[in-house]
């Protein structure tokens, strides 16, 4: 099984959730596939399972939509500050996201893979988001990274840059990447799409199908693993 958070945390990235967009464009591709069953060097889909989660922050994608389109919290009220950054309340040490913490954990032994899509900065990142200390698992990360960026390369030519959120962009606390391996998650990954928030419509189909062919080559190798 594969757990995928799909784009919601910052519900700024609502640029790459509307209709038109990557998510809905990779969800449209990934149906034909299954469908159509199509060969193209790809593992039958009918061998994994993936779970995706298109909006974890429904208020907060409202009021980006209807009000402020740069808006990243949710619409919690505490005291004068409105919005908690999902984002940065995973329950490593903050007992946020409970749901979905929950769901994670009643599945977990299943879950081999996590990936959180962002935008931007055609960056593929795993832990530690919390620290520039070195990450266990660090080298096989980078090298199943690699296997998924050969088939960003092969699909569009975008190059991806591969390390740890720390190192690569910044630190930050309370990442879900970094709660997600600190459970038990074999495989855990952040991706920063495309190049600018609002990408142009020319570029979505492309970044639909770098994010597709990056999961179905990552899929291949960890149920390779696993199996």
């Amino acid at each position: 099984m594969f757990w995928d958070i799909k784009h919601g945390f910052p519900e700024r990235h609502w640029k790459y959730n509307r209709r038109e967009n990557t998510s809905h464009s990779w969800f449209l591709l990934l149906r034909n596939m299954w469908r159509k069953n199509q060969p193209c060097g790809w593992i039958p889909l009918m061998n994994w399972i993936g779970i995706f989660m298109p909006i974890v922050n429904p208020d907060g994608y409202v009021y980006s939509m209807e009000h402020d389109s740069n808006w990243r919290t949710n619409r919690a009220k505490h005291s004068k500050c409105i919005g908690v950054d999902i984002n940065r309340n995973f329950p490593l040490n903050l007992g946020g996201n409970r749901e979905i913490a929950t769901f994670i954990k009643e599945h977990l032994e299943s879950i081999k893979f996590y990936n959180s899509l962002h935008c931007y900065g055609e960056l593929i990142l795993f832990p530690w988001a919390s620290t520039k200390n070195k990450f266990q698992t660090e080298a096989s990360h980078y090298e199943l990274g690699k296997k998924g960026l050969k088939a960003i390369t092969l699909s569009s030519g975008h190059g991806y840059k591969i390390g740890s959120a720390a190192k690569v962009l910044y630190t930050a606390k309370g990442s879900s990447i970094d709660y997600f391996t600190k459970i038990g998650i074999p495989y855990v990954y952040a991706m920063e799409i495309g190049t600018a928030f609002i990408p142009n419509v020319k570029e979505i189909l492309p970044l639909a199908k770098d994010v597709l062919g990056f999961h179905v080559s990552i899929a291949e190798e960890i149920i390779e693993e696993f199996s």
